[in-house]
């Protein structure tokens, strides 16, 4: 009887299984046919003079990009400070002139700006989402001894969502990036990760954890920054030439210490070493030597903490900071050192 019914089991399994439609596979040739030719490759050249030799040029950036829009390409700002010139090349060997270049280096993003419009190229648009476990696509163009390997295709998954940005050294505040397994290459910062169905999730930001091969390095792990960062922000520097953020009004620097004041320490958060005159922070009352240790009831240890609050607000915000005042304005100690607080409504521009 047990026999049977495990028999039974097993074909009802097997039938179900028969009967179940297929996962439709995602068509990754079709794919690359229709996106490659929006991934261009970005090209960072510094330039010196000499009386014997005049001005020479030297090629210190092969990355990728995004074409976007009208005549705008995407990338990592990182690879491209100090740079003279930026050129890009699309998939027929035209090159253009980088005509002016917008810069948000706090979440690593430039966007340059074209002498014309790339004729055949898919304008890319920036409207996936991720999620965990996705197959994906990396297109770049690869640095290898050999040159530049143009439009290389890797494929893996989505093997991390959320990691911390910090660790990479690239970034200002706080930023949540997208973590791949594909494999990639020199060349790849820049480079789109595409979802099945051909939608930009991200842009490959700075790969890590390599691992060195007989014929050369490839990296494990990597990240890119996501759409939902990258979308908003390059609106903002087209329109406008900078990211408009909510503002306090002020400088901070980190300072480490206990999480409440013990004897001589203060408590660890972010100290106020300049108040700009008549804006939101001066007008709520927040002296220089301030030390912010709560925005809207969380606890700020650090500039990610407050930044990614901050970042999370909309304009005409306020927001309700806790600070520990010890000195006044001038740097003195104050006889009875104790936490202030007060409302603060933020600018943005």
């Amino acid at each position: 009887m047990k026999r049977r019914l495990v028999s039974l089991a097993v074909a009802l399994s097997l039938l179900l299984a028969a009967c179940a439609p297929a996962l439709a596979e995602a068509d990754w040739g079709g794919i690359w046919t229709g996106v490659h030719s929006g991934v261009v490759q970005v090209e960072g050249v510094t330039q010196s003079w000499s009386r014997e030799t005049g001005q020479t040029e030297q090629v210190v950036a092969m990355v990728s990009g995004l074409y976007y829009g009208e005549n705008y390409v995407l990338t990592c700002a990182h690879p491209l400070t100090g740079c003279d010139e930026v050129r890009v090349t699309d998939e027929n060997g035209e090159v253009y002139r980088v005509t002016d270049r917008r810069t948000d280096e706090t979440i690593d993003l430039t966007v340059l700006v074209l002498d014309r419009r790339i004729e055949g190229a898919t304008a890319l648009s920036l409207d996936g989402e991720a999620s965990m476990l996705d197959e994906v696509m990396v297109v770049g163009h690869a640095n290898a001894e050999e040159g530049i390997l143009p439009y290389t295709a890797t494929r893996g998954i989505v093997s991390g969502l959320n990691r911390d940005g910090g660790a990479l050294g690239v970034f200002g505040r706080a930023v949540n990036l997208i973590q791949t397994d594909a494999t990639l290459y020199g060349g790849f910062t820049g480079a789109g990760l595409f979802g099945e169905n051909g939608s930009v999730l991200g842009m490959i930001v700075l790969p890590a954890l390599s691992s060195e091969t007989a014929s050369g390095v490839y990296y494990a792990c990597g990240f890119a920054l996501p759409v939902q960062v990258i979308a908003p922000a390059a609106a903002d520097l087209i329109a406008f030439g900078q990211v408009k953020r909510p503002r306090m009004g002020i400088m901070v620097q980190q300072v480490d210490g206990p999480d409440e004041p013990v004897g001589k320490w203060t408590p660890c958060g972010m100290i106020v070493v300049d108040v700009e005159k008549g804006g939101p922070a001066d007008r709520a009352g927040m002296l220089i030597n301030d030390i912010i240790t709560e925005v809207d009831g969380v606890r700020i240890r650090d500039y990610n903490a407050l930044s990614a609050i901050l970042d999370s607000l909309t304009e005409g915000s306020s927001i309700h900071v806790r600070v520990y005042r010890c000195m006044d304005a001038d740097g003195e100690t104050i006889d009875n050192p104790d936490y202030i607080e007060f409302d603060l409504k933020l600018e943005f521009r």
